[in-house]
């Protein structure tokens, strides 16, 4: 299946200047990032140039030393658990035709692999604290474009208590997924979700290597930093777009074919296959209608749908102009 254009809502009036191609923002990124690992896995990720994210005033961490050992416990045992579900996906994925479309897919779990080989500072806590003790001025790097971090759902980089009404999430300034303790392979439904995050990871890595100017540099501060958090619709559009695709063929196409043959799954159905949980139903039922916008091409409702949901939390909505010249636009 192809990706398709996708354009705002009916609703809204726009020129066609105005509409915007995701068709080729995609492509742009994605070869972006092959280019990127083809350079990560031949010079084994250490002389990349690095990107600096820097803090200043640390608070001080207040998870303690056990608490912090039992979640790097859990870091080692979820990088198993997922492994194995890896190897899983790896085998489903081995069955596309589409060449384009299965390397897409497989990029995530390349990353996932890169950093788990190749970052000895995973646990966000530790890596913190080690920064904290080794840098008196209050300034270190927190991030690196090539890798990604782990936290605690619920607690920030710096062990503060943060709202987070998602499942799992990424944040940019220290490329850190917050994810849940005890997540295993078996909980399919949340390793899709890790799998999304995974993507937006290697959507900040487009942005971090293509920042070439203090103007780029400026803008991408603001995108990360500001009073509200900030979203760039396109990314999320792609996200989900990787997430359900992988979702069909871990399904061997059954998610799709139910859209098609307009018998599609019922929540129970696919909850059981999934193994989610009495508290994860409302995402589950946002996951169906998602399913329903790709699979019968109205990406123009989701469009539309994505955009409301995070207005309604109060989030900055970014609309990528202009991927190359990092020219985006509020909506």
């Amino acid at each position: 299946m192809k990706k398709k254009n996708l354009k705002k809502v009916a609703t809204q009036k726009v020129t066609e200047n105005e509409r915007f191609h995701i068709m080729a923002i995609w492509k742009y990124l994605f070869s972006v990032i092959v280019i990127i690992f083809a350079a990560i896995m031949f010079f084994g990720g250490s002389h990349l140039p690095e990107k600096k994210a820097t803090a200043s005033d640390w608070s001080e961490n207040r998870l303690t030393i056990k608490e912090n050992q039992a979640f790097q416990a859990f870091i080692e045992s979820f990088e198993t658990e997922f492994g194995q579900f890896r190897e899983l996906a790896l085998s489903k994925l081995a069955k596309l035709p589409d060449d384009e479309m299965r390397a897409n897919l497989v990029m995530p779990f390349d990353l996932f692999e890169t950093n788990r080989l190749n970052n000895p500072n995973r646990n966000i806590y530790s890596w913190i604290k080690k920064l904290q003790a080794e840098n008196t001025a209050g300034r270190a790097e927190i991030s690196d474009r090539r890798f990604f971090n782990y936290g605690v759902q619920g607690v920030d980089a710096w062990g503060q208590k943060m709202e987070q009404d998602f499942l799992a999430s990424f944040t940019q300034a220290t490329r850190t997924i917050y994810l849940k303790v005890g997540l295993k392979k078996s909980d399919l439904f949340g390793m899709l979700v890790f799998y999304h995050e995974m993507v937006h990871c290697l959507q900040d890595t487009s942005l971090r290597f293509s920042i070439d100017s203090d103007e780029k540099e400026k803008t991408y501060q603001e995108i990360i930093i500001g009073d509200k958090p900030t979203i760039i619709i396109d990314f999320e559009l792609e996200a989900y777009f990787y997430e359900l695709m992988l979702l069909d063929q871990l399904l061997d196409g059954q998610f799709s074919q139910g859209y098609k043959q307009s018998k599609p799954m019922s929540r129970t159905e696919l909850g059981q296959k999934l193994n989610v949980l009495p508290t994860e139903q409302e995402f589950l039922r946002m996951l169906i209608k998602f399913g329903e916008y790709v699979f019968c091409d109205k990406q123009n409702i989701f469009y539309g749908e994505l955009i409301d949901f995070y207005r309604q939390k109060d989030y900055r909505i970014l609309t990528i102009e202009n991927l190359e010249k990092f020219k985006f636009r509020q909506i």
